[in-house]
């Protein structure tokens, strides 16, 4: 998919795959974007967000965690626990093509998915090049008392 299309225009790819992907011209990395709890990868704020990292040279690829891909669709959920997020990431990461670096990024709680899967997984997401997190929760809201992650684990980024 590397430097097909305009830059910055959005492009589904098979609808039973549900990614949306920005084309960047030349691309150099490319991004897989996560979105936070409450919206989806089509809000107005990941939108921009991605047309703009596309506008720089970077590929976005985005698309909606299960649970909210369920909740677009009518039957409202929310998050399941950490580690089924961390599966569906490590599975997506599995789908992307591998010609270009990837870097993970993700809004809020999923920024929070992706630095745990880094942290945790090291040795199965080598192909991860980079992170990026926007609005990241060090602990979920509810949890007052719990440490905060130990960003030395994913130093490597």
């Amino acid at each position: 998919m590397s430097g097909a299309g305009v830059a910055g225009a959005v492009h589904t790819v098979a609808a039973e795959n549900l990614w949306l992907i920005y084309p960047a011209s030349k691309p150099v990395a490319r991004l897989l974007l996560c979105h936070g709890a409450g919206a989806p990868v089509q809000s107005d704020f990941l939108t921009q967000l991605a047309k703009s990292i596309a506008l720089l040279g970077i590929e976005v690829w985005s698309r909606n965690f299960a649970y909210m891909q369920k909740t677009l669709q009518g039957h409202k959920q929310p998050p399941p626990k950490m580690p089924l997020l961390q599966q569906e990431l490590q599975h997506w990461l599995a789908e992307l093509p591998n010609d270009l670096p990837i870097v993970l990024a993700g809004k809020s709680m999923g920024g929070r998915v992706a630095t745990l899967l880094l942290a945790e997984n090291q040795s199965q997401v080598s192909q991860v090049a980079g992170l990026v997190v926007y609005g990241y929760p060090f602990r979920p809201p509810a949890k007052k008392m719990l440490p905060l992650l130990d960003l030395a684990l994913v130093s490597r980024i």
